[in-house]
């Protein structure tokens, strides 16, 4: 590919660098890769995130190296994102039938509308040759934005880096400009099930990923080259390498007000659009702590997902051995889909959920990352796999095990699912008797998934940064040439 070169040829190179969301912020900011890559003074980074405006996170990123730009979009318009819905029911189409069903059923219950509308439209269309790159020309042709081109021509990029890999929204309009003005575009594919089951719609020219799982999905699903891809681990996963807390566990427990002398178990939560009844299994532990029905005396905290509603567990504070926490702060207040926009962890926040991970005696969550963070401590863990009597959820949760990306986890035999009221007790009595359990499992699946354990995957994720930036952006002289 042909790329594009700016004709000022003094001027350090101009790098393009999107925060959709506070998962990216923390990503970068609260790991080794913003130090790592600011310290190049040939490369000036262009932070795009849509928090730009606010003083205080515009300080966290304050360096001679660095500008912060607010994102030119955080929602595509209407026809824009009916679009790209359908372009990523085709990617669902492109799963495994099984992985595909699951998905469609839980779009049935949250996204009614992609279920009735996209889904049959993807399905009809997608025995048509070259669909895909049809609905692409026609998304740029209708939906083509000149304020978002204008904003960010005037950036002067010279390459972008987007931090999720083109999977949230407010990556896909600088994606897409980036291929309109034929920039050097790197992803970063920040989380395990991106690939599997969400879908970037924007080729890269490269993109990051954390294990050999993610080649496989990379090359069948987006038909990325070998060359095209480095497995370089997530390096917000360094943080598990950095030794034992800095405090005691009766320290740690008495500052949340807890019991040193009780066991800690901790559930982390999903949100609403994955299950309607988190706060069920709040209720039946916390039953069961306070009738003395566990092996060991207990208490549960509750860490609330970031885009779960506080709300919903409103019955459930004030229960005895029971705290409910939020995961760290938020520059606004919201909750379901938008609150991701605005989370933004301090370094305290990250090494909280560290210390939390270190010092619980079992892990509860339902098929989530923190499977993997638990096993990276060596914790057990405690999938919940069954709906509880009463409950609407048209999907059974105990299909989310069943999805591309979480597979090699259920199959490791690395944590115990828990498939009914009963089997929740006796798992968790397993894993307060017997933590060893299962340890081999849980070393052997960490490094599978994480590929990398010595907390250096920051390092490796900026070194396949600058090594791209270096093979694809054109030099002093080329520019000079041109």
């Amino acid at each position: 590919m042909a790329y594009a070169v700016r004709p000022d040829t003094a001027a350090p190179l101009r790098v393009a660098y999107t925060l959709p969301d506070g998962q990216q912020v923390a990503a970068l900011l609260r790991t080794d890769l913003f130090r790592t890559l600011t310290s190049r003074p040939d490369i000036r980074w262009l932070l795009l995130t849509h928090l730009a405006d606010e003083p205080e996170f515009r300080r966290q990123f304050e360096h001679p190296h660095v500008e912060v730009h607010r994102l030119p979009r955080l929602v595509p318009p209407f026809v824009d994102r009916q679009i790209e819905f359908l372009r990523r029911e085709f990617i669902h189409h492109r799963l495994d039938p099984e992985t595909g069903r699951i998905l469609h059923q839980r779009a049935r219950a949250v996204e009614p509308k992609r279920y009735w509308v996209h889904r049959p439209l993807a399905k009809l269309l997608a025995w048509l040759p070259g669909i895909d790159s049809a609905l692409a020309w026609l998304q740029d042709f209708l939906t083509r934005d000149r304020s978002v081109e204008k904003t960010l021509d005037a950036l002067h990029a010279d390459a972008v880096v987007l931090g999720s890999g083109a999977v949230k929204f407010p990556d896909v309009a600088v994606a897409r400009f980036a291929r309109l003005r034929k920039l050097p575009l790197f992803g970063i594919i920040h989380s395990w099930d991106n690939l599997a089951i969400k879908g970037p719609t924007v080729k890269c020219d490269h993109i990051a990923v954390w294990n050999r799982h993610m080649v496989q999905h990379a090359q069948q699903l987006f038909h990325y080259r070998p060359e095209q891809i480095t497995v370089t681990g997530p390096g917000h996963f360094d943080v598990y390498g950095r030794g034992k807390p800095q405090m005691s566990r009766a320290e740690f427990l008495t500052a949340l007000g807890f019991d040193p002398q009780r066991r800690l178990l901790t559930y982390t939560t999903m949100p609403p659009m994955s299950l309607n009844f988190s706060a069920h299994f709040v209720r039946q532990i916390a039953e069961w702590i306070s009738r003395d029905e566990l092996a060991k005396p207990c208490q549960l905290l509750v860490r609330l997902h970031p885009q779960d509603n506080p709300e919903l567990y409103a019955s459930c504070r004030g229960m005895p051995h029971v705290v409910i926490e939020t995961p760290g702060r938020f520059r606004a207040p919201a909750h379901w889909r938008q609150a991701i926009y605005y989370y933004d962890p301090t370094d305290a926040d990250v090494q909280h959920l560290r210390d939390t991970l270190w010092f619980s005696d079992a892990i509860l969550n339902l098929g989530s990352t923190i499977t993997l963070e638990a096993a990276a401590l060596d914790r057990p863990v405690v999938n919940l796999a069954y709906n509880p009597p009463g409950t609407n959820w048209p999907v059974s949760i105990a299909e989310y095990y069943r999805l591309t990306h979480y597979r090699p986890v259920t199959e490791s035999g690395a944590v115990r699912l828990a498939t009914s009221p009963e089997d929740l007790k006796d798992a968790l009595n397993e894993a307060l008797l017997h933590p060893e359990r299962r340890r081999a499992e849980r070393r052997a699946l960490y490094a599978d998934l994480v590929t990398f354990t010595d907390g250096r995957c920051a390092h490796r994720l900026a070194d396949a940064i600058l090594g791209f930036l270096g093979r694809c952006a054109p030099t002093n002289a080329a520019r000079r040439a041109a």
